[in-house]
């Protein structure tokens, strides 16, 4: 029998992190860089060749750029005999194509697993083993639905608003209970008035990435709101301020 490979490379993408690096193609050449191209036996040839090239050329702290990391890689790779390659959340990657693209071209003896709540388009996907949890929507939802209950119990809504926000969040949770609880932490900001809470459930995000596009908007504006409130304080105005 032979033995399992005994490298693994885990990267999982997240789209909160407004870095750019666990949520783009470069992101994940990086981040895999880091851990095949050195570890507790040093660094890999080909990463110091290229770090003595740039010392060489006076380009020592710039950043590589993308077509730098691929040939980088596959110099590694060509000289690993196999390994796991891990990536979890492939969904909120901002350029699933590219990733597929490069995870296509690797040599054969690596193994490649990655998470996704919705299927990426690509050829690649023909050769893959599929595992769906899609039979387990029902349970989800169920649960989704208990979570939704008890939340709303901290709010002092009549009891056709308390049916409609916990239907109206469990049907376009998609299954995901972080962008319930992102709703939820907005209903706050309704002021338990039924009009506003009516507005907030006819305008919700469609996914997290627009939740959290949509908060870091809200962050903003409340910024400019409290800077334009010292402003005023400072210079002794009173001047009606817009929202």
């Amino acid at each position: 029998m032979q033995d399992a490979p005994e490298n693994v490379w885990y990267h999982y993408f997240d789209i909160r992190d407004n870095t750019g690096q666990k949520s783009t193609f470069r992101g994940f050449l990086l981040s895999l860089l880091i851990r095949a191209g050195a570890n507790s036996m040093g660094i890999h040839p080909a990463l110091k060749h290229f770090f003595d090239k740039c010392n060489k050329q006076g380009l020592t702290g710039s950043s590589p750029t993308i077509k730098d990391l691929v040939i980088i890689l596959k110099e590694i790779f060509e000289t690993i005999s196999g390994g796991y390659i891990i990536l979890d959340a492939m969904d909120e990657c901002n350029e699933p194509s590219e990733v597929l693209e490069w995870l296509q071209n690797l040599p054969k003896q690596f193994y490649i697993l990655f998470t996704s709540r919705y299927t990426p388009v690509g050829n690649f996907l023909r050769d893959c083993l599929i595992i769906s949890l899609a039979s387990w929507q029902a349970e989800v939802d169920e649960d989704i639905e208990k979570y939704l209950e008890e939340k709303m119990k901290r709010y002092d809504f009549g009891e056709a608003l308390r049916v409609e926000v916990i239907s109206t969040l469990k049907k376009k949770a998609q299954g995901q209970f972080r962008w319930v609880d992102c709703q939820l932490r907005a209903l706050d900001n309704c002021g338990g008035i039924p009009r506003v809470v009516h507005e907030a459930l006819a305008d919700l995000p469609e996914d997290l990435e627009q939740t959290y596009n949509q908060a870091m908007e809200w962050t903003l504006n409340q910024k400019k709101k409290q800077e334009k409130m010292h402003i005023i304080f400072s210079c002794g105005c009173s001047i009606p301020l817009n929202p």
